[in-house]
């Protein structure tokens, strides 16, 4: 769970983000595609549901990098 908590954290996302604006700047980014937007399943405990996760996730992008994360839209 450390290892796909690690890949799925802004740190880990900053360098491709970038790497993809600066060689396109039109480029758009889509964000993941998070299971369980609005709940997760009953008796499955210590899941995030995708809602909240997205939440986390920019906020957390926007406090470590001072600028607005660069997802152009999310996956459904």
């Amino acid at each position: 769970m450390e290892i796909l908590q690690k890949r799925n954290s802004p740190k880990f996302f900053f360098p491709y983000s970038q790497g993809l604006k600066s060689g396109n700047l039109s480029a758009k980014i889509l964000g993941p595609s998070p299971l369980n937007w609005d709940f997760t399943c009953i008796g499955c405990g210590g899941y995030t549901n995708g809602r909240t996760w997205t939440k986390n996730f920019i906020s957390a992008y926007e406090s470590l990098y001072e600028e607005k994360n660069p997802l152009s839209m999310h996956g459904e």
